[in-house]
């Protein structure tokens, strides 16, 4: 049996620039529960100080991130349409870990 699933991910980058993933979950959608569910997760397991995320414009991601980081700490920027192109591009020339 196949399942659509979705894959909600937070990569960080650290006072050294490097790249990290912080975190990563497979969930049945992208509703707001689900997004609450993971963001709070990464809270738990002492995720801090976070005051810019890029993300597309999903109305369930944009609800729980109010929600678990308030409106005043946190940027959300669109990712533009072919945006998956030029990450694969960069990913190959940038790995995420070093």
């Amino acid at each position: 049996m196949l399942l659509d699933v979705t894959v909600l991910s937070a990569i960080g980058i650290g006072p050294d620039e490097r790249r990290w993933v912080l975190g990563v979950s497979c969930t049945l959608s992208e509703a707001e529960v689900h997004w609450r569910t993971f963001s709070e997760s990464l809270l738990k397991r002492g995720m801090s100080g976070v005051q810019f995320v890029v993300s597309d414009d999903h109305s369930g991601l944009k609800a729980a991130r109010k929600a678990v980081f308030g409106g005043g700490c946190v940027t959300t920027l669109p990712v533009p349409s072919g945006a998956e192109d030029h990450l694969s591009y960069a990913q190959k020339e940038n790995p995420l870990t070093h």
